[in-house]
């Protein structure tokens, strides 16, 4: 393209992915700064990953749970901090680690409960859940990401329906519904190539947007049933996609992990 071209200089940008500050770079300066600003959740899962080992390593249980207590609480209000002070209003909040370690301190919380056995948390939270995904469903269906209640209070909405559901799912018996339906073959091969499927289906998009094109024969906002046919195109197309990646290039990549990092089967 030629130099002046902005997919050029958005190109020239990519660095910042391989070095997961994307979020960062998004959090300043938009989300159309960088190329594959979609990396952003990679890019706080790194971020993550670099503290909270070292956090389990060197604090006891009740101060490491004390801390995940309180980014429970701080996250919202950074959230509105953020969105109140920040370059990028409603994409600071949506892609920064301090105003999502919420639902990072959620799951943290809730292994630490298994860990040292305290079923009767687990319980208590599982209870919740019906309630929990109520709330949250109506909280995703009356805003957006880039509504100022979501920021405050949908977020967190989103996380207790999610922790309560996981919660759910470690007291259920194995023959219970619930934990067959999360059981499912189709269900737990999504989730088997769901890095691909995430990093890839905007390109999935992309492609049927090339092939299907808006025009009135193809308008989904005046037909149902061609939005019915883009969306399955761009899940068929996302999941080919994706499952190329798992055998051709993660699956010979993961097989490291017995070279470099093997399990005690003894255990």
């Amino acid at each position: 393209p030629p130099v002046n071209d902005p997919s050029r200089r958005v190109l020239d940008r990519i660095w910042i992915n391989f070095l997961y500050l994307t979020n960062l770079a998004m959090a300043r300066f938009g989300e159309d700064y960088v190329p594959m600003d979609i990396a952003w959740s990679l890019a706080i899962e790194e971020q993550f990953y670099l503290i909270f080992p070292a956090l389990v390593l060197i604090l006891r249980p009740r101060t490491l749970s004390a801390i995940l207590g309180c980014s429970l609480l701080l996250a919202p209000a950074f959230r509105m901090v953020v969105w109140r002070f920040g370059p990028q209003p409603w994409i600071g909040p949506y892609v920064l680690p301090i105003c999502r370690m919420d639902a990072l301190a959620a799951g943290g919380l809730i292994s630490l409960a298994l860990k040292f056995e305290q079923f009767e948390i687990i319980k208590a939270l599982a209870r919740l859940t019906p309630l929990a995904l109520v709330v949250a469903i109506g909280a995703l269906f009356s805003w957006t990401r880039k509504d100022l209640p979501f920021i405050a209070v949908g977020y967190s909405m989103t996380i207790l329906a999610s922790a309560t559901l996981l919660a759910r799912l470690l007291v259920s018996p194995e023959s219970g519904w619930l934990r067959r339906a999360f059981s499912n073959v189709a269900l737990t091969y999504l989730g088997r190539i769901s890095y691909g499927l995430y990093l890839l289906h905007l390109i999935a998009r992309a492609i049927v947007n090339r092939i299907l094109p808006p025009s009135p024969i193809f308008d989904h906002r005046h037909d149902l049933s061609a939005w019915f046919l883009r969306f399955c195109c761009m899940t068929a197309i996302a999941i080919a996609l994706a499952t190329a990646s798992y055998y051709l290039f993660e699956l010979p990549i993961l097989r490291f992990k017995d070279r470099w990092a093997p399990v005690d089967k003894s255990c």
